[in-house]
Order: structure tokens, then sequence, then C-alpha cells
């Protein structure tokens, strides 16, 4: 038996979006593959930020997280929504994983991208255990006044007083014969939250908040009550889009979205802020749906691509009408929804997606 690989975690985030990192190390140190030691840093080293300082702790334009391989690489991990590249956490590492990749934003970096490799779909993951590296970023990057309420999330591991997206949610095989119906439930963006958004970003929120409504619309008049959708109730929703609420406000916290999940084999998602694949496609993929959704910004590895994983649409009306073909094809439906769920099992959940980086990077 092979002695696992000992890495040290330079961590100083609780962002959600790297916790699908994080988990999976945990994950990976459970289940003796590695041996993790962990650093905390008070500050992100690629913007002099502290952790402290912002709500979510570092929510920087690249949510600095690095695994030291002991004699081997360094890999840098960049959640960022947008295909940017810090050139602080090129010059650092040896493999630089990007959760937005574009090969040619990858190939204008210096020695033409070669470090620069493709993560994965990304979505908020959380442990099923009580993670003890969780617990010690808690301390050493949260305000000691948020501290109570994120030690309760943390050891609340069976989501008795809280809610969060845990690996049991994930991976189970669903019911290939449930009836066909849709779902789209989604957020709306106030593209005025900022005072500082430059126009050419406040109009990209405005373009973002309209195609999902177009959809909203083409997908209520197309299927009535086979279709459940529409926007979370945020108060700019409300002002803007009063008539495309979701049904109840109730319906899109976390624990309520999960529980409709299970019940819709048909999801649809549209392209995030700065052109990111959003977290739904992630989600969609761990509960084996059949999606629809726009074309892709950015490149995944494992082959995930239109027709084999996912049908795309390039506007709301073919957006209904591609929700329509797979109400009428359950051969396909269920096709795209067996090619989810294996796609989730190798290439999304949080252990493998670590795993899979960790050996590209040794294999460079």
């Amino acid at each position: 038996m092979e002695s696992p690989l000992r890495c040290r975690l330079i961590a100083c985030s609780l962002d959600a979006r790297v916790e699908q990192i994080h988990t999976g190390l945990a994950q990976l140190h459970r289940d003796g593959r590695i041996r993790l030691r962990q650093n905390v840093l008070r500050h992100d080293p690629a913007t002099g930020r502290r952790a402290a300082d912002l709500p979510r702790a570092i929510h920087s334009d690249t949510g600095y997280t690095r695994l030291a391989i002991e004699d081997g690489p360094t890999l840098h991990f960049d959640l960022a929504d947008g295909d940017a590249i810090s050139p602080t956490g090129l010059a650092e590492a040896d493999v630089y994983f990007k959760r937005s990749y574009s090969p040619t934003v990858a190939a204008a970096q210096p020695g033409g991208g070669a470090q620069i490799r493709p993560l994965g779909l990304n979505l908020p993951f959380f442990p099923d255990f009580i993670d003890r590296f969780a617990i010690q970023r808690t301390l050493h990057l949260l305000p000691w006044s948020q501290v109570p309420a994120a030690l309760v999330r943390a050891v609340d591991t069976g989501n008795r007083l809280t809610f969060l997206p845990r690996d049991r949610y994930f991976g189970a095989q669903p019911d290939y014969d449930a009836p066909p119906r849709a779902l789209f439930l989604v957020r709306a963006w106030d593209p005025h939250d900022d005072p500082a958004r430059p126009p050419e970003k406040v109009a990209e929120f405005h373009a973002v908040n309209e195609t999902r409504a177009a959809c909203i619309r083409a997908l209520r008049s197309a299927f009535g009550d086979r279709f459940l959708g529409g926007f979370s109730h945020t108060p700019y929703a409300v002002q803007h889009y009063g008539d495309l609420l979701a049904p109840s406000a109730s319906l899109t916290t976390k624990r309520s979205y999960f529980s409709l999940l299970a019940r819709y084999p048909i999801c649809v998602a549209t392209t995030g802020l700065h052109g990111s694949i959003g977290w739904k496609v992630g989600e969609y993929t761990g509960l084996a749906k059949a999606i629809v959704t726009e074309p892709l910004c950015y490149t995944v590895p494992g082959g995930f691509g239109p027709g084999s994983h996912y049908l795309e649409f390039a506007d709301a009306d073919q957006c209904a009408a591609v929700v329509a073909r797979l109400f009428d094809d359950a051969a396909l439906r269920r096709h795209l929804m067996e090619q989810s769920l294996a796609y989730y099992r190798e290439w999304v959940r949080a252990d493998q997606l670590v795993w899979h980086a960790i050996q590209t990077a040794q294999s460079r």
C-alpha cells in the first residue's frame, strides 16, 4: 500500500466558493489518501486584505487557497467567477487550477499558460463529519462576534439547526421514472448595489437578469404547473420582477430548494456573472438532473459537453423548446440524468475534484 501524500494547505478564505477544495482535502485526509497539515493566513497574499474585513472572509479576485505537496509540486486554486489570472498565484505555484478557465486567457499568460489547468465545476460543498481544519480556519479568520454561529454550523453535521449543502445530499441514484417536470429558481442581481461598479458591469448584470426573466416567462407559458420557477424574493426582484417571483419566498431557502430538486428531473441554468458557470450546474450533476443550459463560457475537465451531458439553448424560446424535447423523450431524459450522475461522481465530488488536481500536478 502506498504511503499517503504529505500535504500542507495554506488557507486564508472562508468564501463559499473555496469550500469544495477544503472539503475535498478534509475527506482525502479522513480516508488516509493524504496526510494534511494546515497553515491559516490572516491576509490574502495576493491582495493584502484581511479576512476579517469582509462579511464572508476573503472575497477577492482569487480566493487564495494553496496546497503544497511534500517533495512535490505546489498547487494554486483560483475559484473566482471571472477568467482573470492572479500574477501572484501564477508566480508562486507550479500548477494553477482555474475554475473559470479560458484557453485564450491562459495562453496569453507567461509561458503560454502551460501551468494553468481547468479545475472543474464549482459548488458550495461541506462534509458530513466535523472537520477540525474548518474549525481552525473559523477561529483564525472570523471576528470573535461571528465565531459562535460559525462553530454551530461546523458541528451541526445533521443540519438540525442550520443548513449547509453536505456530501450526503449528492450522488444518489434518482428516480428515472419520475414524471417530467422542470425547475428554474434563480436570483436577480442588483446592478446598483455597488456605487463603484463600472457601467459595462452594470449592463452585464441587467443582461443576466433579463435573460433569466425571459426564460421564466417562456417556461411558465409553455408548461404551466409542470414548471416551477421564478426569482428569489429579494428587494430588487420584488421591485423590478414582481410578476416573475417564485410562488413563495420559502421555496428559495437552501433547505427547501434541495428538497424541491429531488422532485424535478429537468433543471435549467443560465450563465452567471462574469460569464461564470453557476453553482446550479454542479448541483444538478450531483442530483442527476437532465440539464438545460446556456452555452458554457469556460472549459471544465472530463469531457463535460453539450449533447452528451446537457442540452444547450441560445434564447428563451429555444430554452422552452429544449425542455419540451426532454418532456417528450424519456430515453434522452434518462441518458442525460445518468451522464450527470456519472460525471459528478468522477469529476465534481469534492474529494474527486481535488484528487484529480493532485494527480494532474504530479504528472506535469
